[in-house]
């Protein structure tokens, strides 16, 4: 049995607040796995790098997208336009 990745989410509510809380657990990953979320933390420094004050966020995005176009342009249509 490999389990590869266990999606954890539920929906809370406090008081009249209300949000989505989501964590990925990986379970022995295999390479492919491993490469891609190294990638992933790849972007989020890129984000942060282009995140500062007076940027559009259409503008941060689109510069993480051209990193994706360059390195893996197999993940397009895979990266969601959600932070955090």
């Amino acid at each position: 049995m490999h389990f590869g990745a266990i999606t954890c989410a539920m929906g809370i509510r406090y008081k009249s607040y209300c949000s989505n809380l989501v964590r990925t657990l990986m379970v022995d990953p295999p390479q492919e796995m491993q490469d891609h979320y190294a990638f992933l933390l790849q972007l989020q420094e890129e984000m942060l790098k282009e995140m500062r004050h007076g940027a559009r966020l259409c503008d941060v995005y689109g510069a993480v997208m051209e990193v994706v176009k360059k390195q893996k342009p197999e993940l397009l249509s895979k990266i969601t336009k959600n932070l955090g």
